[in-house]
């Protein structure tokens, strides 16, 4: 209606396109399911994006402070440099979580030995850990989340070769399962390895920046949750596979607090670029000038609320140098 007042009718019809397409989505049992698990703001929403919208920040908790001890605690095991194909592993991957159900957190450790095992270290409550099952050899980038809905961690492990996925049981076991016929069963290299709810249907998907074993930028790969077990590819249709570019880390959160989950890629030779998600097979991507995150080369990144306003800030490791960026708002740092 109010396009139509103004006489903006052609922009009007391209917005109730959308409108319809969402709700279809919705109606459907599709992926857009905001109104059941997110909340809405209202008809003209699920329409227009976020920048458009006279929308109330949503209320953000304050994060906790963590001290740290400068005591250091050694585990039993040596993590070295290996090698696969062209590519070589300097800095072994790590995933924390409660594996066992015990309330304390254990820990997800790669690179041990000469072949880059993953191994399982069990916490005992006290700062003393214990070596728990071996997993799988080559892992690279170890990620946690309950990808099935049981209430228990499931592990994701990225790897030189076949990506690896491993249902947990709360007791500390895990079983593989099979990526077989995904495109996480080819022969790539996972630098970086995420579970994430990209397409805002109440469950985790498998996302994996990946590397070809001569070394050269792979096409990433995203796995969406079917919810019975199967996966299907969709990195191409939400153009997040990028072939060309060679990502080395990705970083999620909602950034333009829009209620959907958006995405940080981070380049050897570039830099980031912010992947904005508008749901439903829609997206936009914004670069240094609309974020200013202006550093290429970034190896690697994380997020936490530093100055405790509820908004995630971004660390970011970059030649030899760890950045601070703070978060000033709809996708701006």
């Amino acid at each position: 209606m109010l396009y139509q007042r103004e006489r903006r009718r052609d922009e009007a019809l391209k917005l109730f396109e959308r409108f319809k397409k969402l709700n279809s989505e919705e109606l459907a049992g599709g992926s857009f399911t905001v109104r059941k698990i997110y909340g809405t703001v209202g008809k003209y929403y699920m329409a227009l994006d976020a920048d458009a919208l006279p929308l109330k920040p949503t209320e953000q908790t304050p994060s906790y402070r963590i001290v740290f001890s400068p005591e250091t605690i050694r585990l039993p095991v040596t993590c070295e440099v290996w090698r696969w194909e062209k590519i070589t592993v300097n800095m072994p991957g790590v995933a924390v979580a409660d594996l066992d159900g015990d309330e304390d957190l254990d820990l997800v450790l790669c690179g041990a030995g000469a072949d880059g095992k993953t191994q399982i270290w069990v916490n005992d409550g006290e700062g003393g850990f214990s070596p728990g099952a071996l997993l799988t050899d080559h892992g690279v980038a170890p990620v946690v989340a309950d990808v099935d809905n049981d209430g228990d961690v499931d592990l994701f492990v990225g790897r030189a070769g076949s990506d690896q996925l491993y249902l947990g049981d709360g007791a500390g076991h895990f079983r593989e399962t099979s990526l077989s016929g995904t495109t996480a069963a080819e022969e790539r290299f996972t630098a970086c390895a995420r579970l994430i709810d990209v397409d805002s249907d109440g469950d985790v998907d498998l996302f994996a920046a990946r590397f070809g074993p001569d070394g050269m930028p792979a096409a990433n790969a995203l796995l969406n949750n079917n919810r019975d077990g199967t996966y299907t590819e969709i990195a191409p249709q939400l153009g997040i596979d990028l072939p060309r570019d060679p990502v080395t880390a990705v970083l999620w959160n909602d950034w333009d607090a829009d209620r959907d989950i958006d995405l940080l890629f981070f380049s050897v030779h570039a830099s980031p670029r912010l992947w904005v998600n508008d749901r439903a097979g829609a997206f936009r991507f914004f670069g240094a000038e609309h974020t200013g995150l202006t550093l290429p080369g970034a190896v690697s990144g994380t997020v936490g609320d530093y100055d405790g306003d509820g908004a995630a800030d971004v660390v970011v490791f970059s030649g030899g140098r760890v950045r601070l960026f703070r978060n000033l708002g709809k996708g701006r740092f």
